[in-house]
């Protein structure tokens, strides 16, 4: 195996990677606007690290060449993914400002220009690590204008960890914090420094480090749930025959879902059997309305079948609102198991129109 061979495994592995979280967003939900840009993210990281790959694996000159005019694409059309991927990331109660898309256009210029010059990049030189490319004239100014946006989204993204009061907000954006500010310092240090101090044959890890934030994005999908189903979506095997919007969905799942559809701009309403402060010191719910259920039993007792049937009358008076999601909480520990499916079924048969009950179980 060549030394180009070599340095081009952390591209292979990076290429599967992103692949796979492509495939996981879309599977998760195919029509999130945070996941379709998210998905729209990892494609271009994905599609980098298989240019760089064939640029390594590259024996002629006009092959490398052109898997190099590949990575500027890249790096040209990222600036505006990386803000738009911000400005909406855990969740926007509105979609973003028209100057997204001006960004937007703007790189799809210079996509056009880079297509029919050499401005950007100007040639490719064979080195230790396979072949690398050589900056046009104002290839510089692409790699500026990476850098300067990908700082701009980590400090829109420390703002917003700065500003949020909710322990699930605050992990959901320090582990993306941490993900690509690996990212960044690596790909500055190792990829734009060098050319900007006059020795661009240097291995720049670029790929190793989108391993790294790749692998970070992946766990957090697995621990924190960072990309969610969005409102309208039945999932579940309740929801195979069950059209009325009614989600069970274990607590953790349950608390990030209500949260996100909560920060989205939905009404909402929690029923829970703990306490009400224990929600409020896991979301931001000053403006969401807390039923105790302790405050509930003090005027029904929901073991008997009265009781439980009061439970949807309660909610059936908020479902007048159109676009409610309500949460019930905790109610699997307090009811048997034979009371608490009369409660779902009780909950089956409301009229829910566009809104949504989550019951949220730990058992």
């Amino acid at each position: 195996m060549d030394s180009g061979n070599i340095y081009a495994i952390p591209a292979i592995i990076s290429t599967f990677l992103y692949v796979y979280l492509v495939f996981l967003l879309l599977k998760i939900d195919s029509k999130s606007t945070l996941n379709r840009i998210s998905v729209l993210f990892f494609a271009i990281l994905g599609f980098w690290s298989f240019s760089e790959w064939m640029l390594r694996w590259s024996d002629k000159y006009d092959t490398a060449l052109l898997w190099a005019s590949m990575i500027m694409l890249c790096i040209l059309i990222l600036p505006p993914v990386l803000i738009h991927l911000s400005l909406i990331f855990p969740w926007s109660k509105k979609d973003v400002t028209p100057a997204i898309y001006g960004l937007y256009g703007f790189s799809v210029l210079l996509l056009g220009i880079h297509i029919n010059s050499r401005l950007f990049v100007s040639d490719v030189n064979r080195y230790f690590a396979g072949y690398g490319t050589v900056l046009g004239p104002y290839g510089i100014f692409a790699y500026l204008y990476l850098a300067a946006f990908s700082l701009l989204v980590l400090l829109i993204l420390m703002v917003r960890y700065a500003n949020t009061e909710s322990k699930i907000a605050m992990h959901q954006i320090k582990i993306v914090i941490i993900g690509f500010s690996i990212t960044y310092i690596f790909v500055f240090f190792t990829g734009l420094m060098p050319y900007l101090c006059g020795n661009p044959d240097t291995y720049p890890w670029t790929t190793p480090s989108f391993l790294v934030m790749g692998s970070v994005l992946a766990y957090a999908i697995w621990k924190y749930h960072i990309f969610l189903p969005e409102p309208e979506k039945e999932h579940g095997e309740e929801s195979k025959n069950n059209a009325s919007g009614l989600s069970v969905l274990p607590r953790d799942k349950a608390m990030l879902r209500f949260y996100g559809l909560v920060h989205s701009g939905n009404k909402g309403m929690c029923i829970t059997a703990r306490m009400p402060d224990t929600i409020m010191e896991e979301m931001d719910l000053k403006s969401v309305p807390i039923i105790a259920l302790k405050d509930i039993k003090d005027k029904i007792d929901i073991n008997t079948e009265y009781g439980r049937s009061m439970i949807p009358f309660i909610i059936s008076d908020i479902l007048r609102n159109k676009g409610v999601v309500i949460m019930i909480d905790g109610f699997d520990k307090v009811l048997s198991p034979n009371d608490f499916k009369d409660l779902l079924s009780d909950l089956k048969s409301l009229e829910l129109k566009d809104s949504m009950i989550i019951l949220s179980i730990e058992r």
